[in-house]
């Protein structure tokens, strides 16, 4: 290690402080909170079969089954969709895109037991 270069304690956050008295920035919240007036980034094509079928109640891998794609990229499709819409899990997803009319409140028929 050179000289004068120190590294946080394992564990320790490598985020930069802000100076003191700064307030903190919050995340954009597309249901009424900061930021709220921001268009969210435009989804692709698939992000928005993958949104469909998950306001739909599908799992992860059922939606790569019936999009014919592994449950991994079905993961990297929802982390995308998660972002551009600013949220944290699917329960959020949905919300917001049905709020925003990205999908249509759509019941998914359960096969007869």
């Amino acid at each position: 290690m050179s000289p004068g270069l120190r590294y946080p304690p394992s564990g320790a956050s490598r985020t930069p402080a802000r100076p003191e008295g700064e307030p903190a920035q919050e995340p954009a919240a597309p249901g009424g909170g900061p930021g709220a007036d921001q268009k969210p980034l435009p989804l692709t094509r698939r992000q928005k079969e993958v949104l469909n079928l998950l306001a739909q109640g599908l799992s992860n891998r059922r939606i790569g089954r019936a999009l014919h794609i592994t449950e991994q990229t079905v993961k990297a499709h929802l982390h995308m969709v998660y972002h551009k819409l600013g949220v944290a899990d699917r329960t959020e997803a949905v919300v917001i895109a049905l709020r925003q009319g990205l999908v249509q409140h759509q019941r998914r028929e359960d096969p007869p037991s």
